[in-house]
Order: structure tokens, then C-alpha cells, then sequence
């Protein structure tokens, strides 16, 4: 079973009320039973108005409000589908013709777009912390334990030797940005543990994952800018100079950064609540599917998928 619910407000007597449900029902088409005097779920002690709806597809309705003596009437519109309905679609044939009569009704909980946020989740946050570890692992490889030192030292020189570099504006805030984010992720770190959390996880735990594509591009910009200078700016910098680039080549680089800002787009909708249609879930799915492939499956991390069973 299919379950939504949203809530809305009614600023006039309970009798306007009842009226625009009727109202409502008929412009729906609704099998309802139509009462003088609308009854008392003793259960919870509310008034309740249920109805019978063929759309495109068949749902019930239940109205339900606390009697109130303020202007304000919170109305509940809770609905039950017997078959799988996208939230857009329960929209359309709902909340939309309901704007004739209320205020538009908020949607506060949908079973159907909850299971899909369900098998999304783990899947995002399987993908996005093996970024992290793709991040830590190749840079550990490539400067050892001091990596992060390394990375402020060339954070230092671009911001003293702009000009020298030819550093532009738009990489300037750039480095800016990932100088500051830093500062603060190692600030919350600090803030965490160990008073709030007895284990101790790296800053790159505490950025989000745009965060993780910034700190991708930032250390290979950094690095052919310090190649760049050494070399005197006599010959081209090679992609095998560049700490990622030369990992997974440059054009899956790139390939991975963009996917990772596609992904990021769905991932703070999922993050924040916001239900996501198919088609967003095919594409997390495609997405996640090809960095997988790109970082987990080229052996540059470990396989952590094993660990769920897939």
C-alpha cells in the first residue's frame, strides 16, 4: 500500500470547510458519504471526511482536522494507493484541483518517493566516501604522510606568486575557496573529536562532495602551476606530472569531476528530503555505476562494494 499525506491550513469556520470538501470531492468525481454533521474518529480525536477517487488511477482519500476555536484550522489530506503512483502524478490528480478551494497543500510524506530515497541513500554514500579514500589513497602514494602539508605549502606560493604563476581571478577564488573549506573542515574535526565523537575520521570527512571535486582539480592545478614555474615555462607540463591526471588519465579526470557535480545536484536533493523521480534515480544510478567503474573496478581503491553484497 501506497501512503502520502499533506497539510494544509483553512483560515474560515469549520462549516466553509466542510462545504469545500464536498466541493472538492464532486470536482474529483469522488464516492463519498455526504454527513449533516461531520463525524468524530474517536481514535484520535478528529473530524474525518473519506473518499473514493478514480483518476488515472484509484486512491482514498481521508480528511481529517482538529476542531479549533482560532482562525487557523490544520487540515491533514492523507491519501492510500493500492498501486505504485510517482508523487508528481498524486500532484496533479490532488493538490492542484484542491488550490481551488485551500491554500496549496503541502506535501510532508510520501512511502513510495521514501522507499526509492531508501535504496538511493547507501548507494550515494557508498560512491562519495570512495571518493574520499580514492583522494587520500592516491595522494598518500604520491607524498607520503605529509601530503596535506605539501598541499598547503603550494597553496602558500600560488597566493604569494600569483603573477609569477599567472594565476587568473577565477582560480584565485578558486584556491581561496579550498583554502578556506579546508581550514574549516579541519576546525569541525577538531570540534568532533573526541568530545562528540570518539573516532577520529579525516577532514575530507567533514567537506561535501562538490567539496571532493574542488579538491581534485585544485592539487592538478596547483601542480602545473609549481611544474609550470620549475620547468621556466620552456615546455608543456605533462599529463604524468599531475598527481590524478596521471592516475586515471585526464580525460577520466575530468570525466570523474563532472559526474561528481551531476551527482551532487541529486545527492543534496536526496540529503535534504526532497523526493526524486525515476528518471533521477536512473541517473544516480548510471552515475554511480561509471565512477565506480572509473575508481573502484581500475583498482585504485579498495572494492567496498563487496561489503554489501554487490
Amino acid at each position: 500500500m501506497i501512503r502520502a499525506c499533506y497539510v494544509t491550513v483553512f483560515e474560515q469556520s469549520q462549516e466553509e470547510l466542510e462545504k469545500y470538501l464536498y466541493d472538492l470531492f464532486d470536482d474529483l468525481g469522488a464516492v463519498y458519504d455526504k454527513y449533516e454533521s461531520t463525524p468524530l474518529n474517536p481514535s484520535n480525536n478528529q473530524y474525518e471526511l473519506t473518499a473514493y477517487i478514480t483518476q488515472n488511477f484509484e486512491f482514498q482519500l481521508t480528511v481529517h482536522w482538529h476542531s479549533s476555536e482560532r482562525s487557523y484550522i490544520l487540515v491533514t489530506f492523507d491519501v492510500e494507493m493500492a498501486v505504485p503512483v510517482e508523487p508528481f502524478q498524486l500532484e496533479k490528480a490532488l493538490v492542484i484541483p484542491a488550490e481551488n478551494y485551500f491554500q496549496k497543500a503541502t506535501l510532508v510524506y510520501n512511502s513510495y518517493g521514501d522507499e526509492r530515497s531508501k535504496r538511493l541513500f547507501p548507494l550515494v554514500m557508498n560512491i562519495e566516501n570512495a571518493l574520499r579514500e580514492f583522494i587520500i589513497s592516491i595522494m598518500l602514494k604520491k607524498y607520503g604522510y605529509s601530503w596535506e602539508f605539501t598541499i598547503d605549502k603550494y597553496i602558500e606560493d600560488a597566493e604569494s606568486n600569483s603573477e609569477i604563476y599567472q594565476i587568473n581571478d577565477d582560480w584565485k577564488d578558486k584556491v581561496k575557496y579550498f583554502k578556506s573549506l579546508k581550514e574549516e573542515a579541519v576546525k569541525s574535526q577538531k570540534n568532533d573529536y573526541p568530545k562528540y565523537n570518539p573516532l577520529f575520521m579525516h577532514w575530507l570527512y567533514y567537506v561535501n562532495l562538490k567539496d571532493l571535486v574542488d579538491t581534485i582539480e585544485i592539487v592538478d592545478f596547483l601542480e602545473k602551476c609549481k611544474v609550470d614555474e620549475l620547468q621556466g615555462r620552456n615546455k608543456p607540463v605533462l599529463v604524468s606530472q599531475l598527481t590524478f591526471a596521471s592516475v586515471v588519465g585526464k580525460e577520466e579526470r575530468d570525466t570523474i569531476t563532472n559526474k561528481i557535480r551531476k551527482l551532487n545536484l541529486l545527492r543534496n536533493k536526496l540529503m535534504h528530503g526532497r523526493y526524486l523521480t525515476a528518471e533521477n534515480e536512473e541517473l544516480i544510478k548510471s552515475i554511480c555505476e561509471e565512477l565506480k567503474n572509473l575508481i573502484v573496478q581500475s583498482g585504485h581503491i579498495n572494492n567496498f562494494c563487496q561489503f554489501h553484497g554487490k
